[in-house]
């Protein structure tokens, strides 16, 4: 089995467990990397219908989200597709962190703010100040993470190099 660092939990991935595996009691987390762990409170095991082979296993799970205690429940397929099970809890290492931190400036970096994207054309419209204001933050994300990443020496693609691939 693979096992990734999400959100400080190793976890493991890409894996979809028998259903006769899964247990009452332990700890999932998104696979999208959202942050929040979820315990499964239930697992209720209904008889296979005549056109299946297998009893049908429904996952009842609970969790916390913006300080608000939810309870949700999904199929034993469904539910992991959506979440990870936590093999052990961990702390990232500084290498890890600094992988992670790189690759998020990469991102940035590598996207087109206003003036790439209109060129000399782009003007600020007075009657939009949200865009305005918008274009502004994601100018200075993207002009910040550049100037991180290059006093790091870190290679990144600018936009004019990713088109000319």
């Amino acid at each position: 089995m693979e096992t990734e660092i999400i959100n400080g939990h190793r976890v493991i991935v890409r894996h979809i467990f028998p259903r006769k595996e899964l247990k009452v009691g332990t700890r999932w987390v998104p696979a999208d990397g959202a942050n929040l762990v979820v315990t499964i409170d239930e697992i209720k095991i209904y008889p296979a219908s005549d056109h299946e082979t297998e009893h049908w296993y429904e996952i009842y799970y609970s969790g916390e989200l913006n300080g608000e205690k939810y309870a949700h429940h999904k199929d034993h397929f469904s539910f992991q597709c959506k979440y990870c099970m936590i093999c052990e809890e961990t702390e990232m290492t500084d290498t890890e962190k600094l992988n992670l931190l790189i690759n998020k400036l990469k991102v940035y970096a590598e996207e087109k703010y206003c003036y790439e994207i209109y060129g000399d054309f782009y003007d600020a419209i007075p009657q939009s100040s949200s865009r305005n204001f918008s274009d502004g933050a994601d100018y200075g994300k993207i002009l910040f993470a550049r100037t991180l990443l290059e006093s790091l020496g870190v290679k990144f693609k600018y936009p004019c190099e990713k088109e000319n691939d």
